[in-house]
């Protein structure tokens, strides 16, 4: 029973949960050709208040259930002056968050839960063709979920549509992963430090031709001075992205992108009970590969397709309470899980006039296999294989962007929400035995779910 409420517990928080209907929310996201610069995410000269809440779709697959509730507020008071051709701009943002996301299904479950509050401090100068950020944290208060993050970005544009942009960021995450099997019930300490190192660049080609590309680079661990507690979940790991985009400039207000993208993750952790190793993620490998070609009318309409596929593997050693390593070997009471996710995506997206459509199309293929030594390690026994029954899912949200301003206020309203799931499960054989299960049917009853809104209050000051 123990081994089996750690592989849900660590697989959980490494690999990608079996609702794929959550999944395909967070790939929207997963697929944008470049996180957004950190000079875009700068308050303006006034005090500006958000509200946000996620809530992603929300299915029966099989025999689970997955779930993300998010809530942030946050509050900006930012001012700039302007000494000559300087500019110096200096701020602070509070956050209020509020976190949980987990997984239960027959065997078990887990979830990743907290809340936290966080006063960052922010600093902007620009000077001619120069601009540098630097924010960092002045005070916190966290339960267990808030990260603390410290980020700078320089950024260079000796003309127009040239641009060279390096960024740093280092991000940092205490938290409590909890699981349970049945009766059974476990708590894990995780705190997470990530790293970021990357660039930007831009130049043109011609006219009406301008090159694109970035890089960034992923170092994900555990704060030294943390190592050595008793209950703990210790990764370890990195990975890579890459893009490049060409953008083409038709007649008018026309514009053609099209943009190229890959990403890697390779992750290996250890897990800790009473100080003693019981769990061992040899590793879990994701890749990504993304094409995205889109067309743009001006500011307002835009028609985009993205073509996606990814890859994930992954493989877990999960000993039996309380023996050493060493006799679990020995004894053959240890269990090994190897798991392998492939999914091919396409997504098309119409925009216009601050609304927006997007139809996600995806095949998933998932399988998990799990075995027993025979003795010190050799050989397979008690084998065991899941398949994940879903052929297709395709699903459809609507957005809005909506905004206006009154004098020295503005105020923005921004959501999506899904409309419409489809699931085709794989069928099933008819079972042979007497008194064979049939298969588990699906239920469409209830709120659809797949919700995130957004408000934000902005007050200018001159």
């Amino acid at each position: 029973m123990r081994s089996k409420l750690a592989a849900v517990s660590l697989m959980m928080i490494l690999l990608p949960p079996p609702a794929f209907g959550q999944a395909a929310a967070g790939l929207s996201a997963l697929l944008d050709p470049v996180a957004p610069s950190l000079f875009d995410e700068t308050p303006v000269a006034g005090l500006t208040l958000r509200r946000s809440h996620a809530e992603p779709l929300t299915r029966r697959l099989t025999d689970g259930d997955a779930w993300l509730l998010e809530r942030n507020r946050a509050l900006d008071l930012f001012h700039e002056t302007r000494p000559g051709a300087l500019r110096l701009g200096a701020g602070l943002r509070l956050r209020d968050d509020d976190l949980s996301v987990g997984y239960g299904g027959r065997d078990g479950g887990a979830e990743l839960s907290g809340e936290g509050r966080l006063v960052e401090a922010l600093l902007r100068i620009r000077h001619a063709k120069l601009s540098a950020e630097l924010r960092a944290p002045i005070w916190c208060e966290a339960d267990h979920s808030t990260p603390r993050p410290r980020r700078a970005a320089l950024a260079w544009s000796p003309r127009p549509r040239w641009r060279l942009e390096l960024h740093r960021a280092v991000d940092r995450l205490s938290t409590e992963l909890s699981g349970w099997a049945k009766d059974d019930a476990l708590v894990f300490p995780l705190d997470l430090s990530a790293g970021t190192l990357g660039a930007t660049a831009a130049m043109p080609l011609g006219d009406r031709l301008d090159l694109r590309g970035g890089w960034t680079d992923l170092d994900v661990g555990t704060p030294r001075g943390l190592r050595g507690i008793d209950d703990e979940l210790i990764p370890d790991g990195g990975g890579a992205s890459g893009h490049l985009g060409l953008d083409c400039r038709v007649a008018g207000d026309h514009l053609l992108t099209l943009d190229l993208i890959r990403r890697e993750l390779d992750v290996e952790a250890e897990a800790f009970r009473n100080g003693a190793e019981f769990a061992d993620l040899s590793y879990i490998r994701v890749e990504q590969t993304a094409r995205r070609l889109a067309w743009h009318i001006g500011e307002a309409w835009r028609l985009a397709w993205t073509g996606a596929r990814i890859d994930a593997a992954a493989r877990l050693k999960v000993q039996s309470w309380p023996f050493t390593p060493a006799i679990i070997d020995l004894l053959g009471q240890s269990r090994t899980y190897h798991g392998t996710l492939d999914l091919d995506l396409h997504r098309w997206e119409l925009s216009f006039g601050g609304l927006s459509l997007i139809h996600h199309d995806i095949t998933p293929t998932a399988v998990l296999k799990s075995w027993r030594p025979v003795v010190l390690g050799v050989g397979a026994t008690d084998v065991k294989r899941s398949d994940l029954e879903v052929e297709r899912i395709r699903l459809l949200s609507a957005g809005w962007d909506l905004r206006r301003r009154f004098g020295d206020w503005a105020v923005s309203f921004v959501g999506r929400q899904y409309l419409w799931a489809d699931i085709t499960e794989i069928e099933a054989a008819p079972s042979t035995e007497p008194g064979g299960d049939s298969p588990a049917s699906e239920s469409d009853d209830g709120w659809l779910g797949g919700t995130w809104l957004g408000l934000t209050i902005t007050r200018y000051f001159h």
